[in-house]
């Protein structure tokens, strides 16, 4: 992978994964920050990074889909931001525009959630991105593996 798309993935694991601290605590009730509720799936750390590489190319996939729709609702206004941890930043949007938003954040949740991750560990490795550049570099290499097994 060249330099360029080695970039874009960075750039879209950091996008999606910040952008989808996902809507966990404000869907479940809790505060910002609190964990969910029941047991967390134990994953040895391969299985981890395939799970969370697996949620962020799925997460991807749906946050194109909710930007394309949210700017066709918009009225040629600019596209809110939507981070789904801040509940701040769908609350103040209206109408169809917060449906989709709140429809992206909760499904996003469960994509996490059928790869076998928890929100919080999604979370955690989303965290440790920016810290581990080995940790990257593996989710980088997994995400290259399920960009080529898609065809995509």
């Amino acid at each position: 992978m060249g330099q360029y798309s080695r970039h874009v993935w960075t750039k879209t694991i950091v996008a999606i994964a910040l952008g989808s601290t996902l809507l966990a605590s404000c869907a479940a009730g809790n505060a910002p920050g609190e964990t969910e509720v029941g047991e967390e799936p134990v994953l040895d750390k391969e299985q981890t990074i395939a799970a969370y590489a697996r949620s962020v190319w799925e997460i991807d996939r749906l946050r194109r889909t909710a930007y394309q729709q949210i700017d066709e609702a918009n009225d040629d206004n600019p596209p809110p931001q939507v981070i789904c941890d801040n509940p701040e930043t769908v609350a103040g949007l209206r109408g169809q525009v917060k449906q989709i938003a709140v429809d992206y954040c909760l499904q996003a949740q469960d994509i996490v959630r059928e790869q076998r991750l928890s929100v919080p560990i999604f979370n955690e490795v989303t965290q440790r991105l920016t810290q581990d550049a080995q940790l990257k570099a593996e989710v980088e290499n997994e995400l290259r593996r399920i960009q080529q097994s898609s065809g995509s």
